[in-house]
């Protein structure tokens, strides 16, 4: 049976979180997230949109160093195939 605890800024107990099911629970009936939006949050962990914004940015450079090295790799790979033929 799960304990109770009293939040101080209720006035009725609330009862302590013991799975990923009830969690998404409590952020959807004491939340009020969508079901979706709970199931996102308690696999992954709540982004704001600032921190949302800055992984959108970081994925953006990284994808921009991807495509540098992929280039690098296809000159050198251009080159090793010239050495080998002649």
């Amino acid at each position: 049976m799960p304990h109770e605890h009293l939040d101080h800024g209720r006035q009725r107990p609330t009862r302590a979180i013991s799975s990923l099911r009830e969690f998404e629970r409590f952020l959807r009936e004491d939340g009020g997230f969508s079901r979706s939006e709970a199931k996102r949050i308690a696999a992954n962990g709540f982004l704001s949109e600032d921190s949302a914004q800055d992984d959108v940015a970081q994925l953006m450079r990284c994808d921009l160093e991807l495509q540098d090295a992929l280039q690098v790799l296809k000159h050198a790979a251009a080159e090793i195939r010239e050495n080998l033929r002649g």
